[in-house]
């Protein structure tokens, strides 16, 4: 929300935002417009978007088996993981939607003719680049649609004829999305946006070379966390396994093969892209709740008709009650949160009374700084990346001020204030320069303000530098 705020001041953030995330940033931005810089902009948006996600999600289904749109929007409106993931700030909400968007109107184009129908396959184009614009990984996208577009056309020239459309649209969109960044950041922000990270660091895991490592959390976490939080969909997850083995492999006939290729393919090219990332959060979990909702919607239509009334209402009440039992899980043991809103907005006060508007904080706890209306050190919102061995110096210094220079800020910088807690301090203090050792030399604390969650104790300190 700080690079959204700091756009809409007409700067431009330090960081990647605009090469990884463009489409997430502009939603944001208009997030924090419209809700006055509230602490919940991001969270508004996201919640706005999960919901209007329910309006692709019914066409992409809907397309794929008649009656199972309905069921879908029932699991993604009911279901516990959107409800708890996709409504935080992240960028899985806006890149789910999109994604499925970009379906939605390729789908719709097969079912309307003349100028509209390239009409729609151009549109599906521009948005599947607002798809890759929130996440790179959707680029799995690509299977899917090309399934589509084999499997609905006829001739040859009808497919080469789809795929143009689809192509110009993106090609349009792509043109001046790499413009800018090529204007800002060069060729190496050129191979950001196009998802170069992803391989460079893909590269760096298959060699062993470098620390790929540093988010400190196994797959086994993520997917115990996930199995308490988002019940339905990690049982979803579990059961994908052995139907799509069954759907490949087994005696299925060739109609649920066509049925089901849409969402299996989707989750094939999803689990391709996550075998080679170094680790999986659970965050990520949310790229596969879109194609395992529409493959359970498929086949509950089936099944559903097998069912008496009364066994498909005890169906949908044990359905409820997982759904409640993992939001309670969820509310009384969340696996995130640094920052309490008591925290944010106390702090927040004191340095609006502390600190002269024209002065900047050095801090990775930026959203304080949000929400007082100070500016932070060199624009940066996430200094972790400093952190990153993984990351060349070359592209740090593209996006951000030097190390050196942000060192040389910390021991004898004009920067007056300085905003501590456990992020701030892990980036910026505990590098090789060691410079936690000057912290009560160089600087005094003014102010401490207890943040605590359930998550996590995470105390803000307010220190200012002294003057010798």
């Amino acid at each position: 929300m700080y690079d959204a705020k700091t756009l809409l001041s007409a700067h431009i953030p330090a960081g990647d935002v605009l090469a990884k995330a463009p489409s997430v940033i502009l939603s944001f931005m208009a997030g924090v417009f419209f809700t006055n810089s509230s602490l919940f902009a991001a969270r508004f948006v996201n919640l706005i978007l999960s919901i209007g996600t329910i309006i692709p999600l019914y066409v992409v289904a809907e397309n794929i088996r008649k009656k199972s749109g309905k069921i879908a929007i029932t699991i993604w409106l009911i279901s516990s993981g959107p409800i708890v993931i996709l409504t935080l700030g992240h960028t899985e909400t806006g890149a789910i939607f999109f994604a499925l968007s970009s379906l939605a109107l390729f789908y719709s184009a097969l079912s309307v003719s003349g100028r509209k129908k390239f009409l729609f396959f151009f549109l599906s184009g521009i948005v599947f680049v607002l798809a890759f614009g929130a996440r790179k990984t959707n680029l799995s996208l690509l299977v899917p649609i090309g399934i589509i577009a084999l499997v609905n056309t006829r001739s040859t020239r009808e497919k080469i004829n789809i795929i143009a459309w689809f192509v110009a649209g993106a090609a349009v969109l792509f043109a001046v999305w790499f413009g800018l960044i090529v204007s800002l950041y060069g060729r190496i922000g050129l191979a950001e946006a196009l998802g170069g990270g992803y391989f460079e660091i893909v590269t760096q895991k298959l060699a062993g070379a470098g620390k790929t490592d540093v988010w400190g959390i196994t797959l086994a976490q993520s997917l115990k966390t996930l199995a308490r939080i988002a019940t339905v969909h990690f049982t979803l997850a579990l059961l994908a396994l052995p139907t799509i083995f069954f759907a490949l492999f087994g005696k299925a006939k060739s109609a649920w093969k066509k049925l089901l290729a849409i969402p299996f393919s989707w989750i094939g090219a999803l689990v391709f892209l996550y075998f080679f990332w170094p680790t999986f959060l659970l965050d990520y979990a949310a790229d596969f709740f879109a194609p395992l909702t529409i493959m359970f919607a498929v086949l509950a239509v089936a099944v559903f008709k097998k069912l008496s009334r009364k066994t498909l209402f005890i169906v949908m009440i044990a359905f409820i009650l997982i759904n409640i039992m993992s939001l309670i899980s969820a509310y009384r043991h969340p696996w995130t949160g640094m920052f309490s809103a008591n925290g944010i907005n106390l702090m927040a006060k004191k340095i609006t009374k502390l600190v002269p508007t024209e002065d900047s904080i050095l801090t990775g706890a930026v959203i304080v700084p949000y929400v007082s209306g100070h500016n932070v050190f060199g624009g940066i919102s996430h200094p972790l990346w400093y952190t990153y061995d993984f990351i060349s110096i070359g592209t740090k210094n593209i996006f951000l001020p030097e190390w050196k220079n942000v060192v040389e800020e910390i021991k004898n910088g004009q920067t007056k204030w300085l905003l501590m807690e456990n992020l701030t301090d892990f980036a910026y203090f505990r590098s090789e320069d060691n410079l936690i050792n000057r912290l009560n030399n160089d600087w005094e604390l003014v102010t401490t303000v207890q943040n605590k969650t359930p998550f996590r104790s995470n105390t803000l300190k307010l220190y200012k530098r002294k003057i010798l």
